[in-house]
């Protein structure tokens, strides 16, 4: 890894600084405030303790190497679902069957439906449901798994759609007998999911990008690794050793690695992913998933004992520990937000104010973010992560009563996309927001009139008297400029956090749409008898919507229905257009026939392809990278491919689809889709120029 060594350099000296300064923090309490100065020194304490795992997971992150894929074991896919929409499951189940390695794809439905009983026959599933739903997702496998003999067993949620590969990629890391289960990363397709921050040259960001880059490949050099649930593949006979999928808690993917690693199995993570889900788009689901999670893993490691019990090492216990206390960020954030507020309301500050103090306590803060970031290895950023920071902080708070209440009782995701805005879901952070201004506008009107200044407030007026300040003279206690100044600051940093969020669930929203719309680039060419006719670049598209590149605008007819062909890389299909109202360049896509519509669809949900092509993971750069970057040393970075479509015509006369760069450098030709949702193999030259994109 690039920097490994400076990286580790800077590890060092973040652990002296930072035992440095929390050793002088203990000399500035206000002693007449001593709760305060202990919620504040302990919400720092929690940050150190925090960057400092950060540290020890990021120290020498790895990806091991599978061993071949044997050809003749034998494999089942279960496809556990409850009450998903039906277009969900089916796309599920068509990527499932269609994954190239000999498997069975078993449905297992614990709401019994007739339609589901009913696809699963026409795709020819095995179709199970048992006659009670108990232990949820956890009981719901096991009845598979009663079900089954089949020596592996993969899992996919309802809503994530297999790669074909799936099985091939993962098979391979069971040639070590100790593994009991290779786990792939949860991904989704809709980028525009609240988890996703994404730039518009097509790098994409989510909350989870440091967990799957940085936190599994360095848990998986230890046995380490944790189990997500979905694109997992199982050895049965490991399931067997530990009593079957555990129902014990709410998380049973965390709790059945850490059950493996206890009985001495080992476990094996693979960077690259399987499947494509449906991220969340609703504040309430994205709180459904994270409080679950969050809930079932502080009661799995409660429930397991992990810190005493028998079979687990050093660093695997170190590993689960940071799961554990990774959650008192919500209680680190809190008092954060709230102290501002409440030096506002009283005049009291959590600590002795001077010159020298507040230059520490904020300069500290802004070292250790960027050697952080730098221990991130570019998959964290400063302010992206204070935002999502603001988004969990409930939750963690939440969680935390899994430390005395036993399991979670499941509350399924609703996999809605309806755009809608849940206001009463963001009352912890408007209150923050409510509470920060109210204090500000307080504290302005005790200060109104005669204000009281101070050593800082006159140094704002008189700048040239810095060369006569005192350091270390105590500010005087009460309200004053300078207590507006010091806590008015903290507090409206506050609220641009808060508005920020808000601003992102509104976007959120914005882009969500019940038919998700996929920005990946086609071509659509108006028939001859058109009057617009001529080939154009499609910027977005679902399979009931399609808006043109911004460069391709044109006075189209509201309402004008227009005859054009889409051309996708398996062939082409014709369609009507419907020139949209609202938008000029925007249309609604009419089919005349299921067969088109079907060729569509299984382009754009075999995402794999285009991932790779428009939409590849971000590495923000972190500060050792920026200044390698600077002083032009180390190899240049690579320039991002920006892949455009393009109109061919073959020997035959028949148009079709490829891609090229901004030089004009082609692609290299893809081969034609399946007839099911997969991966477009794309040949060896595109594979190198995708490179650059890591």
């Amino acid at each position: 890894m690039q920097f490994r060594g400076l990286r580790r350099v800077c590890a060092g000296l973040f652990v002296l600084l930072s035992g440095a300064y929390l050793a002088w923090r203990l000399t500035i309490f206000n002693t007449d405030a001593p709760v305060l100065s202990w919620l504040f020194f302990g919400a720092e304490a929690i940050g150190v303790a925090l960057a400092l795992f950060t540290i020890f997971l990021s120290w020498g992150a790895t990806n091991r190497k599978p061993g071949p894929v044997p050809g003749n074991a034998s494999v089942d896919v279960f496809v556990p679902t409850f009450k998903e929409p039906i277009d969900v499951i089916r796309r599920t189940l068509e990527g499932a069957v269609a994954i190239e390695y000999p498997h069975r794809t078993i449905v297992l439905d614990d709401a019994g439906r007739v339609d589901v009983r009913a696809l699963a026959r026409d795709l020819g599933c095995t179709y199970h449901a048992r006659g009670e739903n108990i232990h949820a997702k956890a009981g719901n496998l096991n009845f598979g798994l009663s079900k089954s003999t089949a020596e592996f067993v993969m899992v996919f949620d309802a809503d994530h759609i297999p790669q074909p590969n799936a099985i091939h990629q993962l098979l391979g890391y069971f040639e070590d007998p100790r593994v009991g289960l290779a786990q792939a990363p949860q991904d989704f397709y809709n980028l525009t999911s609240l988890q996703f921050v994404n730039a518009p040259n097509g790098a994409t960001w989510h909350d989870q990008s440091y967990f799957y880059s940085i936190i599994l490949p360095n848990a998986d050099r230890f046995d380490g690794g944790i189990c997500v649930g979905t694109g997992v593949i199982y050895r049965r006979s490991a399931l067997d050793a530990i009593g079957g999928v555990p129902t014990d808690t709410v998380t049973e993917d965390l709790h059945t690695s850490l059950k493996m690693q206890k009985a001495g199995m080992a476990t094996a993570f693979h960077p690259a992913s399987v499947a494509y889900g449906i991220g969340e788009s609703r504040l309430s689901d994205y709180y459904k998933v994270r409080l679950r999670w969050a809930h079932g893993n502080i009661h799995a490691l409660r429930h397991e004992n992990v810190f005493f019990c028998k079979g687990l090492s050093l660093r695997q216990r170190l590993n689960y520990l940071l799961v554990g206390l990774n959650y008192l960020e919500g209680w680190q954030y809190l008092i954060f937000y709230l102290i501002p507020v409440y030096s506002l309301l009283t005049g009291v500050p959590p600590f002795e104010i001077t010159y020298f103090n507040l230059a520490l306590i904020i300069g500290f803060p802004l070292v250790s973010y960027l050697l952080v970031q730098e221990f991130a290895c570019g998959f964290g950023r400063f302010w992206v992560n204070e935002i999502y920071s603001m988004i969990r902080f409930p939750v963690a708070i939440c969680a935390s009563a899994a430390v005395f209440r036993n399991k979670l009782s499941w509350r399924p995701t609703s996999k809605q996309q309806d755009g809608r805005i849940e206001w009463q879901m963001m009352l912890p952070q408007l209150s923050v927001v409510g509470l920060s201004l109210g204090a500000i506008v307080f504290a302005v009107i005790q200060v109104w009139g005669e204000p009281q200044t101070g050593g800082m407030s006159q140094l704002l007026i008189k700048p040239e008297a810095i060369k006569t300040i005192d350091w270390t003279a105590e500010f005087e206690a009460g309200y004053s400029l300078d207590l507006l100044l010091v806590a008015g600051f903290w507090a409206m940093l506050n609220v641009i956090r808060g508005l920020i969020f808000v601003m992102k669930i509104i976007k959120t929203a914005r882009q969500t749409h019940a038919d998700h719309r996929f920005r990946v680039p086609l071509m659509v060419e108006m028939t001859p008898n058109s009057e617009h006719r001529g080939a154009y670049e499609v910027e977005e598209i679902s399979l009931s919507y399609l808006r043109l590149k911004d460069g391709s605008q044109e006075a189209w007819q509201a309402g004008a229905t227009i005859p054009a062909r889409l051309y996708v890389p398996s062939g082409h299909v014709d369609v009507r257009l419907t020139a949209s109202a609202e938008e000029g360049n925007a249309f609604d896509l009419h089919w005349n026939g299921s067969e088109g519509r079907q060729v569509l669809e299984h382009a754009l949900y075999s995402v794999d392809w285009h991932r790779r092509l428009f939409h590849w993971q971000a590495e923000f750069t972190t500060p050792l990278r920026f200044l390698a970057r600077v002083l032009r040393l180390g190899p240049k970075d690579q320039p991002v491919q920006h892949w455009r479509p393009r109109l061919r015509q073959t020997e035959t006369g028949e148009r079709v689809l490829h891609y090229v760069d901004q030089t004009g450098v082609e692609a290299g030709s893809m081969k034609a889709l399946p007839s099911k949702p997969a991966i477009i193999a794309v040949e060896p030259e595109v594979k190198v120029a995708l490179q650059g994109q890591r």
